[in-house]
C-alpha cells in the first residue's frame, strides 16, 4: 500500500502543514485495529530496509499469534534518492508505506503516529537487526503499569567497523545510558499513555533523546530478556571508519543540544558512568575520550549536524 503525501490532507491537517509541492498517490485510508503499530522511518536505506522489515515481519507473527491481534507496520520513505520504497513493499506488500520529499525524521515518524490506529507503537530504525521475540517482549514491557517508553539492549556490530571505532564502541558499551532507559538501541516502544503524551514530535534529530528526557526514569524500561529468559538484543551498525565516527558524534552532540533546549535531561548518575567507563581497557577508553573531544573541537566547524535526523555517511 504505497502513498505520497502531497494531498494526504487526514495527515496535513493532523501537524498543520501544507502538503503542496510533493507527489500524491491518493489519500490514506484507515488502517484496522491492531494490538500495536511498527513505525520504520528510513532515509535512503535501499540497502538494508528489507532485512529489517523480514525480521519485523517474523516479530509481528510471534506477537500476533499470542496476542489474537495483527500488527500493522508503516514505512515512512523520507526524501530518499534510492528505491527504498520499493525494496520496503517488497518485503512487505501489506505494510502501509508513505512517501514524503521533505527531510526530517522526527517528520516521518509524526506522519506515521498520524494514520496509525490507537495502542502502544515501537519505532524501529530501518538498518536495525534483532530476534523474533523482540515485539511481543516490547510490548509486554510497555503494558506492565506506570511503564511509558521501553527499549531493548542495544548490540553492536562491528564486524567491518575499523580498530578505533571498535575501540570506540567496547568503551561506550560499559555507559549506564545503555542500561537504563530508551535510547542507543535503533527501537524504542511507546505505551498508548506514552504515545499520547508526546503527541507529534517536535522539529528535531533525535528521537530517542527526546522520549528519554520527557519521561523520568522510572518510567522507562531497559528490556534485557524475553518473558521465557532469552537475550534480547538489538544489532546497531556503527560507522566503520573514524571519520564517520566523528560525524555521528557531531551529530549526536548537536542533537541533543536541540533535545536539551526543549526538554531539560533528567539527572543521570555522573559517577557511575565515569568509574564504569574507566574500566574499558586504556586503550579504548583513551580513542573513546579522544573522540568525544576531538567532536566538542569540531562542533563549530562541521556541517554534519543538519538537525534532520539522518546519517550522511556510515
Amino acid at each position: 500500500m504505497l502513498h505520497c503525501d502531497k494531498d494526504a490532507r487526514s495527515i496535513a491537517a493532523i501537524q498543520g502543514e501544507s502538503a503542496s509541492g510533493n507527489r500524491t498517490m491518493g489519500q490514506i485510508p484507515p488502517i484496522a485495529p491492531a494490538c500495536a503499530s511498527v513505525i520504520v522511518p528510513a532515509h535512503n536505506e535501499a540497502q538494508h530496509i528489507g532485512r529489517t522489515i523480514r525480521d519485523i515481519l517474523r516479530a509481528a507473527h510471534l506477537a500476533a499469534s499470542k496476542r489474537g491481534q495483527g500488527v500493522t507496520i508503516i514505512v515512512v520513505c523520507n526524501a530518499c534518492a534510492d528505491d527504498t520504497a520499493g525494496q520496503a513493499a517488497a518485503a512487505a506488500p501489506t505494510a502501509t508505506i508513505i512517501e514524503t520529499e521533505t527531510r526530517g525524521k522526527a517528520r516521518a515518524i509524526n506522519l506515521a503516529l498520524a494514520v496509525a490506529p490507537p495502542g502502544p507503537v515501537i519505532v524501529v530504525d530501518a538498518d536495525v537487526a534483532f530476534e523474533p521475540c523482540m515485539l511481543d517482549a516490547m510490548l509486554t514491557a510497555v503494558a506492565a503499569d506506570g511503564v511509558l517508553a521501553a527499549s531493548p539492549v542495544a548490540r553492536f556490530a562491528l564486524a567491518e567497523a575499523s580498530l578505533p571505532v571498535r575501540a570506540y564502541y567496547r568503551a561506550f558499551s560499559r555507559h549506564p545510558y545503555l542500561c537504563r532507559g530508551v535510547g542507543g538501541s535503533g527501537v524504542y516502544a511507546l505505551s498508548a499513555t506514552g504515545r499520547e503524551r508526546i503527541g507529534t514530535l517536535p522539529p528535531i534529530a533525535a528521537d530517542d533523546e527526546y522520549v528519554r528526557n520527557l519521561f523520568p526514569l522510572e518510567f522507562q524500561r531497559r528490556v534485557a530478556c524475553d518473558a521465557e529468559g532469552r537475550p534480547l538484543r538489538a544489532s546497531v551498525h556503527p560507522p566503520r571508519t573514524l571519520v564517520g565516527l566523528l560525524k555521528t558524534e557531531i551529530r549526536s552532540r548537536n542533537g541533543d543540544r536541540a533535545v536539551r533546549r526543549l526538554c531539560p535531561p533528567r539527572s543521570e548518575v555522573a559517577p557511575s558512568w565515569v568509574w564504569a567507563t574507566f574500566r574499558a581497557a586504556p586503550l579504548d577508553l583513551a580513542i573513546f575520550a579522544a573522540v568525544k573531544f576531538a567532536a566538542r573541537l569540531l562542533m563549530p566547524f562541521s556541517r554534519s549536524g543538519r538537525g534532520d535526523g539522518w546519517a550522511a555517511s556510515r
